[in-house]
């Protein structure tokens, strides 16, 4: 029981601690509050008590309450907020007012300067762009606009070759105990021309003489023997042409022409042997003539050329023969009818004598 009432007690102490602790700490923070938070009544009226004098009379300077050192802080705080205001606001008018007449001083001059300049040049570069633009114009239109007639002479030279003679001549049935070899000669070329352009588009019709030629050389080792056959014929070569000028002065062109041989039996036929045999040679020349003859040959035909502004005319023409050219007529001489081609590589330097003419 003794301990029962013991242990009442020390809980009941207990419990009046605890009670004025909280008291305790419960008064010290309203003391805190109630010192901290200012009196309304004292902020907002003056203090009615007049000032101590000191025994000379002078008023005794009193030491400012917390509420009044917050205010004047706050005041000299604001004061000093609106100076620097004020300079800020006043920087950049000072600057423009003394920079900007500066600037367009140092500008105007420059500015006067280039303008002289510019007036100066211009003019002239303007006329150099102009007088180019004007003769560009000029060379690249007024050939390309305008239908023009071209006529004049024309020359050149060529080498032709006719194919297969040797296979006329010679049957390769059995083995042979020869060598043949072929080779094609160098022609003159000469003619006139007649060419209608109309913008790119040309045609051109043309008459030229020249030759087709070929040489057949044939070696037997057993009797040392060499023969030599030669073929020429006079041609009247005749051509039809489209061009098309990619520049105005470079143009390429395409066409047929047509070869017309005009003196038959045109071979010749000679050997290394010595005097005892020319009518033999001369016989067997006879029996080459009378055995093969000529024929008229259709050649397609490509060209290209350039043309200069003064008239003269640079062209490379191949031709080549579709048609056999050499006719093998019924022969007892054992010649041989080969279908044979004819090709024709010619350079020609024409001259339009109506060259100013548009």
């Amino acid at each position: 029981m003794e301990n029962n009432e013991n242990k009442q007690k020390k809980k009941r102490l207990l419990a009046l601690l605890l009670l004025l602790i909280a008291l305790l700490l419960g008064g010290g923070l309203l003391w805190k509050c109630d010192r901290g938070t200012p009196n309304p009544d004292t902020s907002t009226t003056p203090n009615p008590d007049p000032s101590p004098v000191n025994g000379e009379g002078s008023p005794i300077a009193q030491k400012p309450t917390p509420n009044t050192q917050h205010r004047a802080y706050a005041q000299k705080k604001r004061e000093r907020m609106t100076v620097v205001e004020q300079e800020v606001k006043e920087e950049p008018t000072t600057q423009t007012v003394e920079e900007t007449p500066m600037k367009k001083e140092v500008e105007k001059p420059v500015a006067r300067e280039d303008r002289e300049v510019v007036e100066q040049d211009e003019p002239e570069i303007d006329q150099e762009e102009d007088v180019a633009v004007v003769d560009t114009a000029e060379i690249i239109r007024t050939p390309f606009k305008m239908s023009r007639f071209r006529f004049g002479p024309r020359l050149g030279i060529g080498y032709t070759s006719i194919t297969r003679l040797g296979s006329i001549l010679e049957s390769y049935s059995v083995r042979p105990n020869f060598d043949m070899t072929e080779k094609g000669y160098v022609v003159p070329r000469l003619g006139i021309f007649a060419e209608w352009r109309y913008k790119r588009i040309g045609v051109e019709a043309g008459i030229d003489y020249t030759m087709f030629s070929s040489t057949v050389t044939k070696f037997t080792p057993l009797t040392d023997v060499k023969e030599t056959f030669k073929f020429r014929y006079d041609i009247l070569y005749t051509q039809l042409l489209g061009n098309v000028y990619l520049t105005p002065n470079i143009y390429m062109g395409a066409g047929v022409s047509i070869a017309f041989p005009f003196v038959s039996r045109n071979i010749d036929y000679k050997t290394n042997r010595n005097n005892f045999y020319q009518q033999v040679d001369n016989l067997t020349r006879y029996h080459i003539r009378s055995s093969l003859d000529r024929k008229v040959q259709f050649m397609p035909t490509l060209r290209a050329g350039y043309q200069f502004d003064n008239g003269l005319e640079l062209g490379l023409e191949y031709s080549y023969g579709t048609s056999d050219f050499i006719e093998t007529l019924s022969n007892d001489y054992g010649y041989n009818e080969i279908k044979n081609n004819t090709h024709f590589v010619s350079f020609i330097v024409g001259y339009n004598i109506f060259r100013n003419s548009k």
